[in-house]
């Protein structure tokens, strides 16, 4: 059996139809296809080669044509930045700043690996999104785009998962819980990045369903639902199944509290009993969803990849991230302990120390203001339907990285909240700027 962390193979006629696709992102100037299918596949913990160049170099080169082509035709005007909060930028970009001087300070303790992986996070999924979303034109045509092409790349991804490891289908028309008792988390090393993207994937469904009045639509969107929540399960992360559902929750309550709901309290109800049994569930049967070594049955994947992915949880606790902190209080370690504490504020005070978790939470502190902001009803009511996505998108990222995850390895944290920056924004170019911009029937703030 093949290692899903390797590279995945590509016929000529299949390279042809991704080039002829990236072809027309560029001459359509849809940056947020590029985008969305490069922050998805990110996730599938495995890549594939377009000639001698990684689908990633493709993907980046594709984006900046998009967007080039869109400055260049004079359609529209991207690069608009929304007009409040703009202070955002210098806090990032000193906590930015900071981070490097981290890595440059602690290189020499990283262990073999640690830098490329740093580097590539830090650079490539953590910044390179940004200016591609602030340079996108503020259209909610751009941000459905967005969300159906990260939808699809998600589902292709949990596909190309089961065919890689051949998975049979007996297995396949079981209870997903039952395969993963066959087959700890797929054999997939980072198996919390290959759960990440169905998350976020069924809160744009979410978003979609309630975007499309669309009858045959709806049914397509339910049915992209449980694929979603089915590789959801065969990934066995429990923190990324736990957080879409409070996600999910989040987003029921936001459309009950802010629309013309009539049964808040029971809602209420619902989701403080949903939450507290999902906890009690975790913490007293640890396994329901998991099994380490000792099932029987035929294992899919190779055991040793097994063996590898429960030494390296095994090593990983908060109780090493807390002993840690006292002997670095201010610096940090620098990310020469990068995975130890699996906890986003944790992570962040062993890594960049005080320092860096002040401007976590500065940058928490402005997220939570623009949540605020999108709760308010929007004069464009599509829009506010985004606005919740968004924000749920985060939710999730904020109850998932309390079991893994540092801010590095949290890309969803930084683009959603860029889109939902930008989003608020639009309400204020509506309300200053009254002239609107009319696509397929529907009406957007004018750049």
């Amino acid at each position: 059996m093949q290692n899903f962390e390797s590279l995945i193979p590509l016929t000529w006629w299949q390279q042809v139809i991704f080039i002829a696709l990236c072809a027309w992102i560029i001459l359509a100037g849809r940056a947020e296809i590029a985008l969305a299918m490069y922050l998805s596949i990110a996730s599938w913990t495995r890549g594939f080669l377009i000639g001698p160049l990684a689908q990633i170099w493709v993907l980046l080169l594709v984006m900046g044509l998009a967007v080039l082509r869109l400055i260049l035709s004079g359609k529209v005007q991207p690069f608009i930045l929304p007009r409040h909060k703009r202070g955002i930028l210098l806090w990032l970009a000193v906590w930015w700043a900071w981070m490097i001087l981290l890595f440059i300070l602690f290189q020499s303790s990283f262990e073999p690996g640690t830098a490329e992986i740093l580097y590539k996070n830090t650079i490539l999924y953590t910044l390179a999104p940004l200016p591609v979303i602030l340079f996108l034109p503020k259209q909610i045509d751009r941000v459905v785009y967005f969300a159906w092409t990260y939808l699809l790349t998600a589902v292709a991804g949990g596909i190309i998962a089961i065919l890689m490891l051949n998975i049979p289908l007996t297995y396949l028309l079981t209870d997903p819980t039952s395969i993963t008792q066959k087959s700890f988390a797929l054999g997939i090393y980072n198996y919390h990045w290959f759960a990440y993207q169905f998350a976020v994937a069924l809160i744009f469904i979410f978003a979609l369903f309630a975007y499309f009045k669309n009858f045959l639509l709806k049914i397509g969107l339910a049915v992209l639902a449980l694929l979603c929540v089915y590789f959801l399960l065969l990934s066995s992360s429990r923190q990324s199944i736990f957080g879409s559902a409070i996600a999910l929750m989040f987003c029921f309550m936001w459309t009950e509290f802010s629309g013309r709901g009539a049964h808040r309290f029971w809602i209420v109800v619902l989701v403080s009993v949903v939450a507290a049994s999902a906890f009690l569930i975790i913490q007293q049967a640890p396994d329901l969803l998991r099994i380490g070594l000792s099932s029987g049955g035929t294992a899919l994947p190779d055991q040793t990849i097994i063996r590898e992915i429960l030494q390296r949880r095994s090593e990983i606790s908060w109780e090493r991230g807390f002993a840690l902190v006292p002997d670095s209080p201010i610096w940090g370690w620098g990310f020469s302990k990068y995975t130890v504490s699996h906890n986003l504020f944790l992570g962040t005070i062993v890594d960049q120390g005080i320092v860096g978790f002040i401007f976590l939470l500065g940058f928490l502190f402005f997220w939570a203001g623009e949540a605020k902001r999108a709760w308010k009803i929007s004069a464009q009511p599509e829009l506010h339907i985004w606005k919740l996505a968004m924000v749920a998108i985060m939710v999730f990222v904020l109850i998932q990285s309390q079991f893994s995850g540092n801010p590095l390895t949290e890309w969803a944290m930084w683009w959603s909240t860029a889109f939902l920056w930008c989003l608020n924004g639009m309400d204020d170019t509506r309300a200053e700027n009254k002239n609107v911009v009319t696509y397929r029937g529907r009406h957007y703030a004018s750049a």
